[in-house]
């Protein structure tokens, strides 16, 4: 198996983890929660000619699948061969053959907390096949209703995204970067995403790149070409987990980077995306998104040792960025977003982290704009996934990125369980 440097390994002393694994790393590393169970447990009322099915949560049915021997649906030594199904407003139709022990429900990701069930062929059951078949139960594919609309909701986001760059005749950096941390956190954590759709989001900004590897809209000439360039790495390291083409796109922004470096050697930068991606941190953020990707990509690629020029150049960006330790809290957020490699913690640091997350989405000025309160929020969840605190009441979204933003709080803070029922 092969090593990587030491300057890539930490302690269980540093950020909870053992090492840092040959992955994508900084904002593509998110933290991988453990999927909730989903309550699948019902209740039948029998009605007067039907019945009633009740769930302890609502969910969204992919798929029910009704026993046609079952005593409690369908009383003693009774089989059911056709049934009607109605849920929220809806009816779906399903029969089963003599040799089929189920009737298949497809009743396209309607959401309800209940159902109701008409039975419409039945007749007795032989005796030596209802027995061995009288406690098959309901069998669900289904997802809690709010993990569902979630999964629509990053849908419709990610054409308006597409529409809004097409527009402007950019990849915006504001709705496309907040867009791709969305989607790879949703994937990290277990939520139902279109592939293809995500690998025409990356194809998109990848036939935007220029010939020399930068990025640059002469449409938009204030937003500059050094960190438009930089967000464009960041964007597409996290989308080249859906579409490993990218990674060619990656690399070829590496010797434009390295052109643009500071007398010092840290990164330069000619615009801000204000309030939060200000200043040096930004840069040391995707720059070390982008050169982290491509590091990690030529390990896992490479039959030798990891790339020596690449592996310096992320240990210095990670030095640099320990530097910015002592900032303020608000002003540090862009760099803990890059742990493990931009920002570490002993573990008796966190519960002061903790404390001063909550304080910026309570009681900080910063934390009444969506971008900052998410990030937060992200954080949080990542030092202390046990904590889920109750946000404050937000305005509604004024634009699309307020839109994103949104949607990557409720990521964080909904977990998409199992599928199937047991």
């Amino acid at each position: 198996m092969k090593e990587l440097p030491a300057a890539f390994k930490a302690s269980r002393k540093v950020s909870g983890s053992l090492r840092l694994l040959p992955v994508l790393a900084i904002l593509s590393l998110l933290l991988q929660t453990a999927n909730a169970d989903t309550d699948f447990n019902y209740r039948v009322t029998r009605l007067e000619n039907r019945l009633l099915v009740n769930f302890t949560q609502p969910l969204a049915f992919d798929q029910i699948l009704l026993p046609t021997c079952n005593d409690e649906l369908w009383g003693p030594g009774t089989i059911c061969r056709a049934a009607l199904i109605e849920a929220a407003d809806q009816q779906f139709i399903a029969s089963a053959r003599n040799n089929e022990g189920f009737m298949v429900f497809r009743p396209k990701t309607t959401a309800s907390s209940s159902f109701y069930i008409t039975p419409l062929i039945t007749r007795a059951a032989e005796l030596e096949n209802h027995g061995q078949n009288a406690d098959n139960r309901i069998e669900l594919t289904a997802v809690p209703a709010e993990v569902r609309a979630i999964e629509n909701r990053i849908r419709h986001l990610v054409d308006a995204t597409m529409q809004f760059n097409r527009e402007n005749r950019c990849f915006s950096c504001h709705t496309a970067l907040p867009l791709a941390l969305a989607v790879k956190t949703a994937a990290a954590r277990g939520y139902e995403l279109d592939q293809n759709m995500l690998q025409t989001v990356g194809n998109e900004i990848a036939r935007l790149q220029l010939a020399d590897g930068s990025f640059f809209f002469p449409e938009q000439p204030a937003y500059g070409r050094i960190m438009t360039t930089m967000c464009a790495g960041a964007i597409l390291s996290m989308l080249a987990e859906f579409n490993p083409e990218l990674h060619t796109n990656l690399k070829n922004m590496l010797p434009v980077l390295k052109n643009w470096r500071n007398p010092d050697g840290t990164p330069g930068s000619d615009f801000f995306f204000r309030p939060v991606f200000i200043g040096q941190p930004t840069a040391l953020l995707f720059e070390s998104i982008l050169t982290s990707s491509v590091y990690f990509r030529a390990f896992a690629e490479s039959d030798g040792a990891p790339d020596a020029q690449l592996g310096k150049r992320l240990s210095e960006l990670s030095g640099w960025a320990k530097d910015l330790k002592n900032e303020a809290i608000h002003r540090r957020i862009i760099i803990m977003a890059g742990m493990p490699l931009t920002f570490q913690f002993q573990e008796t640091e966190r519960p002061e982290l903790i404390r001063e997350l909550t304080r910026v989405i309570y009681n900080e000025p910063e934390g009444k704009r969506r971008d900052i309160r998410a990030l937060a929020v992200w954080l949080l969840n990542r030092i202390n996934p046990a904590n889920q605190l109750p946000l404050p009441a937000f305005p509604a979204p004024q634009n699309l990125a307020d839109q994103i933003w949104e949607c990557f709080e409720q990521i964080i803070q909904t977990r998409p369980g199992q599928k199937k029922s047991s």
